[in-house]
């Protein structure tokens, strides 16, 4: 895996869609629809490191970097209704409480990604067009699990692979005279 995002993304907005109930989900700098309905909007607005990266290595002793970040994701549902089950914090609020469903997991952990927290859902009304657009937000924190490959040219670790000693031996001596081979 890499730092790529496209799978993030990717995996961010299908389960956005699926826990909201929305059937359009633009990103920030997507053309937005014109039409009569309820969209969902996606902006990521912040990384930060969730862990200490740490260097292990493969079964060819090659280095690798395991890496956590914490991504934070702005959400946001607009509409053009105002009515009680077309208003854009209900599908906040439904994607809130969908969130340990099996299913909205899998989509996550597929990634590997999970929901840490979300905040508040806040009010962003806002008008374009001449229209007045009813606009929820809220951000949502996701911790996200990759690795990154070492470049081509990092060297393998070394590794000794048998070791032996030589010494007086003592007759009274309990032990043997140490050897080690690497299994």
């Amino acid at each position: 895996m890499s730092t790529d995002f496209t799978p993030v993304v990717t995996a961010v907005r299908s389960w956005f869609r699926l826990g909201s109930g929305l059937s359009m989900i633009v990103l920030e700098n997507e053309a937005r629809p014109y039409v009569n309905q309820q969209w969902g909007e996606i902006k990521l607005v912040g990384t930060q490191i969730d862990q200490t990266d740490s260097v292990a290595y493969d079964d060819d002793r090659k280095p690798y970097v395991r890496c956590a970040r914490m991504l934070t994701f702005r959400l946001a549902v607009e509409s053009f209704s105002q009515t009680p089950s077309l208003f854009a914090p209900v599908h906040l609020e439904q994607l809130r409480a969908r969130t340990n469903l099996p299913r909205l997991m899998d989509v996550l952990k597929a990634v590997p990604l999970a929901v840490a927290s979300f905040t508040e859902t806040r009010n962003a009304d806002r008008i374009v067009d001449e229209r007045f657009i009813s606009r929820f937000e809220m951000d949502v924190r996701i911790r996200w699990g990759f690795t990154v490959a070492a470049p081509a040219d990092e060297p393998a670790l070394e590794v000794i692979d048998k070791v032996t000693g030589k010494g007086t031996i003592d007759p009274d001596a309990k032990e043997a005279p140490y050897s080690a081979e690497r299994p």
